[in-house]
């Protein structure tokens, strides 16, 4: 039997009410902090069964250029353990709790409303440390995609900062690293897995670069991604099969 019209608008007024019911009590700070602390809690067991192996680290501090699918990189980077490295993360209702693991983790975090045009709010603190030489890390599709395409705002940042940007794609054979639903597809270990995370070349940015040149830049940043990402199975192959891997702690 075919649904009317009637019933289907009601079945999405239902749908969106709950919805929305749900989102104002995942706002309540006492939620927040007690999912904070039990997710963060479940990835602190999760780092003793995950193997995470950097590749072409870089040597200066930058801006690391990651998907929103895979936050999670953030562990095997540079200056992570002792507490110099920055991220930003969107003031959304699920940006709260992820800014309440991440704090958790020792990682400094910016919060930042990211507008259209690249104009991301908090920029100025996040510079600040960078020029102070702590390292920093951005998702380049977020806070909505869409999906694995680079928005001009790490270029901005770039570019006001004087630091390269790296590039960094994770990646892993193992059916226990998940894919969450979402826009994103974000990826979760669960239980024993293997993952690389990939380093391109840094990239920098003039200090008077144009809207053209900003352009550019973005384009050689997605492409720079894109070349990781195809590299990404066979690095896997060389590092796992042959035991070429030094054990980095999630």
């Amino acid at each position: 039997m075919q649904k009317t019209i009637g019933q289907v608008a009601n079945f999405f007024e239902i749908k969106s009410l709950l919805y929305n019911t749900f989102m104002v009590r995942l706002s309540n700070e006492g939620t927040v902090q007690f999912l904070g602390s039990l997710i963060y809690g479940i990835f602190k067991l999760q780092s003793y069964m995950t193997e995470m192996v950097p590749i072409n680290v870089p040597k200066e501090n930058c801006i690391y250029a990651i998907w929103h699918a895979h936050q999670l990189s953030v562990h095997s980077m540079k200056d992570y353990k002792n507490g110099l490295l920055n991220v930003m993360i969107s003031h959304s209702r699920d940006g709260k709790i992820v800014a309440k693991i991440t704090k958790k983790w020792g990682i400094k975090v910016i919060r930042a409303s990211f507008h259209r045009k690249g104009c991301i709010s908090g920029s100025k603190e996040f510079v600040d440390n960078l020029q102070n030489g702590e390292c920093g890390a951005i998702m380049v599709d977020g806070p909505r995609g869409p999906k694995e395409v680079v928005k001009d705002g790490v270029i901005k940042l770039a570019k006001m900062s004087k630091k390269p940007i790296v590039p960094t794609y994770m990646y892993s054979t193992n059916k226990t690293l998940l894919k969450l639903p979402g826009w994103d597809g974000l990826r979760v270990p669960f239980f024993v897995t293997k993952i690389v995370v990939l380093h391109g070349d840094p990239i920098y940015v003039k200090e008077d670069a144009t809207d053209e040149e900003i352009e550019m830049y973005r384009q050689n940043v997605q492409k720079s991604m894109d070349n990781l990402k195809e590299m990404a199975p066979q690095k896997f192959k060389e590092v796992f099969r042959f035991g070429i891997w030094k054990r980095k702690k999630f």
